[in-house]
């Protein structure tokens, strides 16, 4: 766990860097994720990358994650680059566990004027099946070499069984084993997840729980001031961060 300290601080995930071309990759111009980057940069002294960047998940070798990492950067290089910036923290998620060999963190806690707290990526808080990150990868591996247009239905029955093993409701059971993780300990108020790719808010326990949503359609964030008392949640549209809801912690 790394821990650094921030009166104020963004945070992005699931930007899902992949191959140039994949289906299952970002789908947000290079140029456009640059800009939204400077602009958190621009108005915020620290930004969170929570896990899931870059889909390491995906080439075509299954866990070939270094040499994925190579190409996905070499495909991505500008985003790569302002990703790469000194204020930039990043935290590894379920498809770029690998980052973890080069010093990435797997969670990072921000000291705030109000509290601490907690951002990691959340694939801990699984359902049992894909807590085994050798199997996950595996299927996930899989699942990206037969979602073409002529394997698509081989992808959709792969996806149904792993929805039907995950049970009903896996998204908030997340969101529930998440908060509970901080609820004893008296130095968080509260933490930030992603990899749901669903934005929320959550308030129990005198705890907060956020998710800024994925970047793969439209660059999402959320500010978290909390000398201010409030949660904001934006999106990046038209070379502009635009506020879309506000909240109070």
């Amino acid at each position: 766990m790394s821990c650094v300290e921030a009166a104020s601080f963004a945070v992005i995930s699931d930007l899902h860097l992949g191959r140039a071309g994949a289906s299952t990759a970002c789908a947000v111009p290079a140029h456009e994720l640059v800009g939204f980057l400077r602009a958190l940069l621009d108005s915020h002294a620290l930004l969170v990358a929570n896990g899931d960047i870059y889909d390491l998940e995906r080439g075509t070798v299954p866990f070939a994650f270094a040499r994925e990492l190579i190409t996905v950067r070499r495909d991505n290089a500008a985003v790569a680059a302002a990703l790469d910036h000194p204020r930039v923290v990043s935290t590894v998620g379920n498809h770029d566990e690998h980052l973890a060999r080069h010093g990435v963190a797997r969670s990072l806690d921000v000291v705030t004027p109000a509290g601490v707290f907690r951002c990691e990526h959340g694939h801990r808080f699984n359902p049992w099946i894909k807590r085994n990150a050798a199997f996950t990868s595996a299927v996930t591996w899989a699942s990206g070499r037969v979602s073409g247009r002529a394997l698509k239905p081989l992808w959709a029955a792969l996806r149904s069984g792993e929805r039907a093993l995950s049970g009903p409701n896996s998204v908030s059971r997340i969101e529930a084993r998440a908060l509970a993780s901080i609820r004893e300990d008296p130095r968080y108020v509260g933490i930030v997840i992603g990899h749901t790719h669903q934005a929320q808010l959550l308030h129990a326990h005198d705890r907060v729980l956020v998710n800024p949503g994925d970047c793969m359609h439209e660059p999402r964030y959320v500010s978290v001031n909390p000398s201010a008392g409030c949660i904001e949640f934006g999106v990046f549209r038209e070379g502009a961060l635009t506020p879309v809801a506000q909240h109070d912690l």
